[in-house]
């Protein structure tokens, strides 16, 4: 429309937002200018140069945010990245890792200390089979190459923890191959992993996972959605209408899986991999919100007050104002 405001949105290519990109799905007032980027990518844009209106943005990396001032982001309660992460820890064999707390003493590599992942598997980790982040060692750099400045530069180690970054010339793929750590906390497998040296932890991931969430009803949020704090004070309306239009987005996603007659995704059981995610989580097991997730947010908020990563005083509602102050 004429009289729609223009806004950039930075984000992944997921089911869930196609819908903004394609044109099916306008948010009432809004014109977006869509970049669809590598999630990484994007959050290094914004936490150095704010560069976009409205980005996908760690979940983590914007509740450390949250401890500066002045603000520079708000975020809204749309959640575009969620995982369970027991498969994401990948260990050297040969280092006599038979078990989670086989991990107390080990050196783990990960490629920032602060990321999403890495702070729920320590808090699961502790809070699970009690192996505390200052146990052991902890390796930060890129995973099968020179990594990049920490997009967190201000970032200090919490009392008692021991970071170590690897040196250029070092890649923690390389690292892990060659036992000098015995642990790589990572979103997906390492160019190492053959299945006998380098394996993963719980090779049973799968049924850990749908235990896990049957004991503790956690989906981990991994991603949130921000709106820059000077767009979000010059359109106070402009918040409410980016979440009626990302939750369009998931429905037209969601029912893609359950009613196509086609399979939406190359991927040969989709129908009964969502049948079998709604029999375990209910039919809408991605909510957006923040008091569907309340729970989640809580335990992610626990989590990163006990690994220092944020202010005690920090709340889920903190997180989540429903006004903005200047």
């Amino acid at each position: 429309m004429a009289d729609d405001i223009r806004l950039t949105l930075a984000c992944g290519d997921y089911d869930r937002t196609r819908p903004l990109w394609d044109g099916s799905v306008h948010p009432e007032g809004i014109a977006l200018d869509c970049v669809v980027r590598e999630p990484n990518e994007i959050f290094r844009r914004m936490l150095k140069d704010e560069e976009f209106d409205v980005s996908e943005m760690s979940l983590s990396n914007y509740i450390m945010e949250c401890g500066k001032s002045p603000r520079r982001f708000v975020a809204i309660p749309v959640f575009l990245s969620r995982a369970f992460r027991h498969s994401n820890i990948y260990i050297h064999k040969p280092s006599g890792i038979r078990e989670a707390r086989d991990l107390r003493g080990k050196r783990i590599g990960i490629s920032e200390y602060h990321t999403t992942l890495a702070l729920w598997l320590r808090g699961i980790l502790w809070e699970e089979y009690q192996v505390s982040p200052e146990e052991v060692e902890w390796f930060t750099g890129g995973v099968e190459g020179p990594g990049p400045d920490d997009r967190m530069g201000d970032f200090a180690p919490p009392p008692g923890v021991k970071i170590h970054r690897i040196p250029p010339s070092k890649c923690l793929s390389g690292m892990l191959e060659d036992g000098e750590i015995d642990v790589l906390l990572n979103p997906r497998k390492p160019g190492c992993f053959d299945g006998r040296k380098i394996t993963r932890l719980w090779e049973n991931y799968r049924e850990m996972e749908t235990d896990y969430y049957a004991r503790t009803k956690i989906f981990p949020i991994m991603h949130v959605v921000v709106v820059r704090r000077d767009v979000a004070l010059k359109y106070p309306w402009a918040a409410r209408s980016l979440c009626n239009a990302f939750a369009r987005a998931k429905k037209i996603a969601l029912g893609k899986l359950t009613r196509m007659g086609t399979l939406p995704v190359t991927l040969p059981w989709a129908f009964s991999e969502a049948e079998k995610a709604m029999e375990l989580m209910g039919r809408d097991y991605w909510p957006y919100g923040v008091e569907a997730n309340r729970h989640v947010l809580e335990t992610m908020l626990r989590y990163a007050k006990e690994q220092g990563l944020c202010l005690p005083r920090i709340t889920v509602d903190d997180l989540f104002p429903v006004t903005i102050a200047k």
